[in-house]
């Protein structure tokens, strides 16, 4: 698997100073983990954070830091409970008698997925709960031989391929590539032999250009 769509490297260097929405930074983590130039990348950038962090510090009073030693001292020593592994199903989705498995980055996320809901005859998406208003994360399966309705941005779009593929105007995306598309690009992403599973992350709805594609813009709007 040779991922060819990365983030920006600035977009990178928010991600590692924890700077994004949850919902943006689980995508971007998701694909680090898959990605060896952007794994290096973000290492760069953390030790350059550090570095600049380091720079920026004071040293610590010593009434201060004594006083630090001493809570310590006094923390209780008792070992902390064992986490329970995940189970299988805790690492995986199914939908249409599919199952896939997620990647580690993304595992924490199992229990908040909605359940799955129908967006045409070949297209399901399931929510994201993370609690936040900046963005939204959704999984989407889209069946193979199926096009998704040409569409813009009312804002931006990440979307990072977990399994499958998926075609537009511009490219071919698999496993592990991520595109971050806005108001700016107008697309139609497209299915070809076998079904695609993505990560989506919206901060706001999309807007359908062809014309029987903006009848659905109000709908879309009360599903945001």
């Amino acid at each position: 698997m040779k991922i060819k769509h990365h983030p920006a490297p600035a977009m990178l260097a928010a991600h590692a100073q924890g700077l994004l929405p949850t919902a943006t930074s689980a995508a971007l983590a998701a694909h680090v983990e898959a990605c060896s130039y952007c794994q290096a990348l973000c290492d760069e950038l953390e030790q350059d954070a550090a570095k600049e962090q380091l720079g920026q510090s004071m040293a610590l009073d010593d009434s201060l830091f004594d006083a630090l030693l001493l809570r310590l001292d006094d923390a209780p020593a008792d070992a902390a409970p064992a986490k329970e592994a995940p189970t299988a199903a805790q690492n995986q989705l199914t939908i249409n008698g599919e199952s896939f498995n997620l990647p580690r980055a993304l595992r924490p996320l199992a229990g908040r997925v909605g359940s799955w809901r129908r967006l045409g005859s070949k297209v399901w998406s399931a929510d994201v709960d993370l609690g936040e208003k900046a963005a939204k994360a959704s999984f989407l399966y889209i069946d193979s031989h199926t096009r998704i309705p040409k569409h813009t941005h009312g804002g931006e779009e990440l979307t990072l391929v977990l399994s499958g593929h998926i075609k537009d105007e511009s490219g071919r995306y698999q496993e592990g590539d991520f595109t971050h598309l806005d108001q700016h690009h107008e697309h139609q992403p497209y299915t070809e032999d076998a079904p695609c599973l993505c990560l989506t992350v919206l901060t706001a709805p999309l807007v359908f250009t062809g014309p029987l594609g903006r009848l659905a813009n109000p709908l879309l709007r009360l599903f945001f």
